[in-house]
This record gives C-alpha cells, structure tokens and sequence, in this order.
C-alpha cells in the first residue's frame, strides 16, 4: 500500500509541466522563451524550499526561494502567508498551494501543502535548483538501488570524491551494510529516494551509521530529500547504528527527510571520537519516527536548532530529543533551541537535559518553545544528574505530564505553557520564573509540585483540577 508520504514522493519525480501545486500549470523556467539579450533561462528559474508540505489546521512553516519573489496563496481560503515566506494554514482541511513569483516576473514556482488533521508534517525540499550539479552521483559509481545489489562501496567510491552526493530515486531503495563517510552535503533528487542499512546491530563500533561528517568546517554541508531506514527490527544489543552522525563539524542542516528505524539515533550530534564540539546545527522539517534511542541526540554541541520536526517515539528508552554529553570533562551542551516540533511519545520523555553527576562543565542555554507533544512526559532535568542553567520552558502545548526540573538547575523559566493532564505529577525545583501557565486536569489528583529559588517570579498561572503544591 502507498503511504501519504510515498505518494508524495513518486508526484515530485513526476512534476516537470503538470498540475501544480496552486491546481495551475507549474511553469518550469527553462522552457520560458528568451528574447535576445535576455538572462538565461537557468537565471530566470525560481525554486522554493519545501517543495510539498504536509501540516496540521492553523499550524505555520516557512517557505525560501531562491531569488527575491512576492509570496501568494492560490486559493481564497488557504491560508495566508507573509512578506518573509511565512504560511499559516486555514482551519479547514485541503490541499492549498503557495506561489513564488520573482519580483521581475520572469518566472514563477508553486509549492503544494496539504492541510488535514493528524498530518505527518512532511516535507520534501530540492535543496538547490539542481542538487545533481557539480556533485558526485552514487550512480555513476556503480550504485544500483534495486534493494539487492549492495551499493555500499558505490556510495563509498562517490563520498572518496570530496564532492557532494547527489541520491537519484529508484523503483526499490539503494542497499547499504557499512558506514558511509562524507565530506559535503547529500541530497535526494526531490522525490524521497530510500537507503536502507542492511545488517545494523547498535555496535560501538559505528561500522552501521548511514552518513557521517566528521571535521567540516565549510560555509555548509545539508542532508535533505532522503529517506533513511536504519531497519532496527526491536533488538536491544547496543544504541549506536545512527542515521546520521555529525563529529566535529560546524555549519550543518539536516532538512525535509524521513528517518526511520534506527538502531541508535535519527541525528546524533557532538564529538564522539573528537574532544571537538559540533556547531551551527539545524535540524528542521523531518518526520522522525520509531528510533531505538533518540530522534535527535545533542552529546557535545554549541548552537542547535531543532525546529518544525514530527517526532514520533514509541518505546521507553531515553528520550525523543536528548540533550547529554559524555561524562569525561569535555563535553557539554549550550545554545541549544528546540522550537515548533510535534511530538508523540506515549512511553518516554520528548525533551530530556541530562548530564553526568561526575561531569564537572555545567552545560546549559536550553530553551524549549513553541512544540506541541502528546505522551509520558514532556520535559525532564533528572534526579541525580549534573547542573545544568539557563532553562527556558515557554508557550508549549502538552497533553500529559508536563515536566522534571530538579536540582542542581538555576535560572530556570517556565511561561505560558497549556498543560492537559490527568494522571501522575509534576516536580519543579529552582525555578526564578513561573508565569502565566494553565495547568487543567479532571481532579484526579495530579500534583504540581513547585520549589522556587528565592526572589522567584510567580504570578498569572492557573491550576484547574490539579493539585498545586508551591514551596511545600
């Protein structure tokens, strides 16, 4: 059976001139007539980044273009969309299309979002106009992608290039059995082509990572339009066969994929075997789903982005966003933003801060905002764990217990969060900031427990049906 997400994937393929995304023809740049004199018609070509789009009624998402355009929506009741490429989505369900005309009018490009309820916010981003140029094909070495023929050392052969990767669809998928290390970006052609690691067993090893990235420095390597399945069939022997691991890199974007099954993480960022830290990572409009640990593991890092993300996590093991460095004195976190996710998590904890008591660096600047999450828990600092500071917890929406803030913390800020629960408790230590927050519950006796710093500013919150305990 064709999922959603697939059928978007095989429409992209086909898209050249056809019914787009605004129910109008899509207008592919290089088939416009040009006088003489004119720019090429390659110049004149306007591409937007995501090309598809699947959200939820009145959520938001940011379109980009690749030269100044004036943004529209095609239908009277899709949505609106502002001057800087920002779309919210109607209440009513449909499937709209955004329109980006250069501002010379040379040319145009629609991008198509489907709107419906308990959407898997998809997304499929081209990257660049043309993600084949200057890049190193995997087909062109050898790689087949029938899902039997075993492309590892074609994939291996490209990345020895130095080039970027460049990942053509096939009828099946593109068999992988080992690590492949790159040296630039990897994207897909647009229509979602699928590796699949054969063989991943959680190994310490790393030998079943799918892409890694170790010491770029450039002005930007991206990981967009894959799909990645690690296969992780339940098994428990270890947590390390990672989708895509980045060490010691700055300047990396991990945008519009599909990751799936991983016998580690879906993202793991940090050191590893570097003392270094990774910086300047964006992780942003992925779909995320059934990971063995975490969706995205943040291990030791400075400036993280994980925004606009569906993260699903159906066991109980870690978290789905895991901010931990190792406990060996070098790593830590800080600067780490997780913003607009969707979460579903109904055995485990969506965003988790947790350091090693023996870990002498404080690590902290965590801020947590704007996500909307489903599950066990929605935010956790652990018992017997390390400092951590500067924790920012505002204007999430949370549909069961809401969060685990205990000390050693300081300067902890928690506003403007709806909180639904009805079963179990919520403990926070060392808060200065407790505003404006709605707590509603079916007086069942679920306990907010609240043990402010001194000077804490309390004020403005509301307990409907729970229980509140402040500085017991």
């Amino acid at each position: 059976m064709i999922t959603i997400r697939e059928a978007f994937a095989l429409a992209v393929a086909s898209l050249v001139i056809g019914v787009g995304c605004n129910g109008a023809p899509v207008v592919d740049a290089t088939t416009l007539p040009v006088s003489p004199g004119a720019p090429s018609s390659t110049s004149q070509r306007v591409d937007i980044n995501p090309s598809q789009a699947e959200v939820e009624p009145g959520a938001s998402l940011s379109f980009a273009a690749t030269s100044a355009v004036a943004w529209s929506i095609s239908e009277a009741q899709g949505g609106s969309i502002d001057a800087t490429g920002r779309y919210t989505a109607p209440a009513n369900e449909g499937t709209f299309h955004v329109v980006a005309t250069r501002a010379d009018g040379a040319s145009n490009a629609t991008a198509q979002v489907v709107v419906r309820r308990g959407a898997a916010a998809v997304t499929v981003s081209p990257g660049t106009a043309d993600p084949s140029a200057n890049a190193a094909n995997v087909r062109d070495f050898g790689a087949v992608g029938d899902g039997v023929t075993d492309d590892t050392a074609a994939f291996r052969a490209a990345a020895a290039t130095g080039k970027d990767l460049f990942i053509p669809a096939t009828s099946a998928h593109y068999k992988l059995t080992g690590r492949v290390i790159v040296q630039g970006s990897v994207r897909g052609d647009g229509s979602m082509p699928e590796i699949r690691m054969y063989g991943a067993d959680g190994g310490r090893d790393n030998q079943h990572v799918i892409f890694e990235i170790d010491d770029y420095a450039g002005s930007g390597a991206v990981f967009s339009g894959l799909k990645l399945n690690g296969q992780w069939d339940g098994g428990t022997n270890g947590e390390w066969s990672h989708l895509i691991q980045i060490i010691h890199s700055q300047n990396i974007t991990v945008e519009g994929n599909v990751l799936l099954n991983a016998y580690g993480d879906g993202v793991l960022i940090g050191g590893e075997t570097s003392p270094y830290p990774s910086e300047n990572v964006v992780v942003r409009n992925n779909t995320i789903d059934t990971m063995r640990r975490c969706a995205v593991a943040i291990i030791d890092a400075r400036n993280v982005t994980i925004d606009g993300n569906t993260i699903n996590k159906w066991n109980d093991y870690v978290s789905a966003i895991d901010a931990e460095p190792n406990p060996n004195n070098n790593d830590m976190d800080s600067g780490v933003v997780i913003s607009n996710n969707t979460f579903q998590a109904p055995n485990a904890i969506a965003v988790m801060t947790y350091t090693f008591a023996s870990n002498s660096l404080p690590s902290g600047n965590v801020t947590v905002t704007g996500n909307t999450s489903k599950g066990f828990k929605f935010f956790s600092k652990p018992y017997n764990t390390g400092t951590w500071s500067q924790i920012t917890v505002t204007n999430n929406t949370v549909t069961g217990p809401f969060a685990d803030v205990i000390a050693p913390v300081s300067q902890v800020r928690i506003e403007g969060n709806q909180i639904a629960a009805t079963a179990g408790s919520d403990t926070l230590q060392g808060v200065t900031t407790l505003l404006n927050n709605v707590w509603t519950g079916n007086g069942s006796g679920y306990t907010v427990n609240l043990s402010s710093s001194s000077g804490a500013q309390i004020s403005g919150n509301q307990f409907n049906g729970v229980v509140s305990q402040l500085n017991p």
